[in-house]
């Protein structure tokens, strides 16, 4: 996500509620029904709920006031333009090396291959364990009249 100067501020109101309320982010996660991780990727600015009902929560959670309900809301509307958003390209920043050059089309279709022959390998295992496990239970029935 592109960090814009509204996902900051935005950012910064929220570990502004959140430091007067005093508690740890996992105990204002529980009490306004979002978890711990995702209330700090909004305070540090990685991400933005994609719904305001979120915000309110933990800024009521935080004890916050009418006012800064309506400022929070605020905030929330203009760093939510910025969700989706692509990162501009660093200019200073060289392009990163591919970890993995792409594969061929040819390589591609192998490795599918691969995976289609492992997965049906499995398969035919499984398969063949219900087989065996059934015929075993068979086998330790009692012979004789059957009772319905």
């Amino acid at each position: 996500m592109a960090v814009s100067p509204h996902v900051e501020q935005f950012a910064a109101y929220l570990r502004m509620l959140k430091n007067r309320s005093g508690h740890g982010f996992d105990r204002l996660g529980k009490q306004a029904g979002v978890s711990g991780s995702s209330l700090h990727r909004y305070c540090s600015g990685h991400s933005v709920p994609a719904d305001y009902g979120v915000a309110h929560s933990f800024a009521k959670v935080c004890g916050a006031s009418a006012v800064e309900l309506r400022e929070l809301h605020r905030l929330w509307a203009l760093a939510d333009t910025f969700r989706d958003t692509p990162p501009a390209p660093a200019a200073a920043a060289p392009a990163a090396a591919p970890l993995r050059p792409e594969l061929r089309p040819q390589q591609r279709t192998e490795a599918v291959a691969v995976r289609i022959t492992r997965y049906a390998g499995f398969a035919a295992a499984a398969a063949g364990a219900l087989a065996v496990g059934g015929l075993l239970l068979r086998a330790r029935r009692p012979a004789g009249p059957r009772r319905h």
